[in-house]
């Protein structure tokens, strides 16, 4: 029943209920005088609208401070299996669970003030518990005793209580098993990194000739092939262990007052030779003067390199890459980068910023990607409270906006020269 056909029904009820013949039933009936239910029919005009025989899923019922039952509509049955007569008086206070009695009686002492309807348990006929939800209006009365009572509406939610645990429970296993994996991905880059760093070690002794010379010319080309595949692997290790730590929560920011032109020219310059190899060109269109930012300039400057890896490794020759800084109104910054190259088909715009999306019909594997760089880079500006926003059309290009509010920023007027210190480059290639 919707709401106004309940207020509409519950009226009805209370209206009947105070009238004579209603209190006459209520006071009087019980198991041992059926007859009433009777004698309630002979005075009732219209018995279709009267709640004491409303069919509906919404049972009514009249109780006082004690839990004694003073009416109760023959829908009664639905909830409790038990009929009206059975359970009026105190009938119905026994039916309460136990535990959720103190509850119930709080509540209707409260019943003036309470908005909110109040839940607990019954037992049903059959042994089982139903959860009930019940809402009461507290009406004083002068001619019925007590003066106070409580006109009530119940309805079962057992269906309702039991999906809410069944989802509670499915929410608790899913934050378990992510637990589980970030920890399974943390333990095992471990494990991965430590043998691959002494293949790494030893590949490098070896092709250094430190203890002499190699026979063969071919092994160069071979030990060469060792430490980029192993350095290609030990960056994909990396960013494991990154979201990894991420995931759990145990990534945390070394935040310091960095001058964010400086960091932006960094990254391009690290891409320099990669992007004049590939036949592309970098533009830069930066403020001229220091843009005082309070971030994690490390991380910073490793979201600045995989994007702008992507947007070279993504182009074609003669492809141009443009990346500009802004400041907006808001006072927040915005840092673009936009390449003219392939574009990202729409169907994969709406994942493309989570881990292990990658779909082969866009990314080609020989682009030696995996899809962690992104969603990496992702989870670290959503660590300094900003967000990667990702425009892109297939054939014209992909432009990619860093947004970074304006609680980041610094006035120039206020803030000290940041000092200008090395930046480190994590081992390897940035990865998508």
């Amino acid at each position: 029943m919707r709401g106004a056909g309940r207020a509409r029904m519950f009226w009805i009820f209370w209206s009947h209920y105070m009238s004579n013949d209603t209190i006459e039933l209520a006071a009087t009936r019980s198991p041992k005088k059926s007859r009433t239910s009777a004698r309630y029919k002979e005075n009732t005009h219209n018995t279709e609208a009267t709640p004491s025989h409303y069919q509906g899923r919404e049972i009514y019922c009249v109780l006082d401070d004690t839990l004694h039952c003073r009416f109760l509509s023959d829908n009664w049955h639905i909830i409790s299996g038990f009929t009206a007569e059975e359970d009026l008086g105190e009938g119905f206070k026994d039916r309460i669970a136990p535990d959720h009695m103190r509850k119930v009686k709080h509540y209707l002492t409260e019943a003036g003030n309470n908005t909110t309807p109040v839940r607990f348990q019954l037992k049903h006929k059959d042994g089982g518990w139903r959860w009930c939800e019940m809402q009461c209006v507290e009406v004083k009365t002068e001619n019925a005793s007590p003066k106070i009572q409580h006109a009530c509406l119940l309805r079962d939610i057992t269906e309702l209580v039991t999906t809410q645990g069944k989802l509670e429970k499915a929410k608790l296993e899913a934050e378990l098993a992510n637990k589980s994996r970030s920890e399974f991905l943390a333990n095992m880059s471990h494990e991965l990194r430590t043998p691959l760093n002494a293949i790494l070690g030893f590949a490098q002794m070896i092709e250094n000739g430190t203890f002499g010379e190699i026979g063969h010319p071919k092994y160069h080309d071979y030990i060469g092939s060792i430490q980029e595949s192993g350095s290609t692997l030990l960056s994909k290790i990396n960013d494991l262990l990154e979201i990894a730590n991420i995931d759990s929560g145990r990534m945390v920011l070394n935040e310091e007052l960095t001058d964010l032109t400086q960091v932006i020219r960094h990254a391009i310059e690290f891409h320099s030779h990669h992007a004049f190899s590939e036949q592309i060109t970098l533009r830069e269109r930066l403020p001229k003067q220091p843009l005082p930012v309070f971030i994690d300039r490390i991380r910073m400057l490793q979201v600045l390199t995989n994007l702008i890896s992507n947007a070279i490794k993504y182009n074609g020759a003669g492809g141009v890459v443009d990346i500009t800084c802004d400041t907006r109104k808001d006072g927040g910054i915005n840092i673009i980068i936009e390449d003219n190259g392939g574009g990202i088909p729409s169907t994969h715009l709406q994942n493309i910023l989570s881990a292990f999306r990658q779909d082969n019909s866009f990314f080609a594997r020989s682009r030696d990607c995996v899809g962690l760089g992104l969603a990496l880079s992702k989870e670290i500006v959503k660590l300094h409270h900003g967000r990667i926003e990702i425009e892109s059309e297939q054939g014209k290009g992909t432009l990619i906006t860093i947004r970074l509010p304006k609680e980041r920023t610094l006035p120039i007027a206020a803030a000290e020269a940041p000092i200008e210190k090395p930046l480190e480059f994590c081992s390897g290639e940035a990865s998508n």
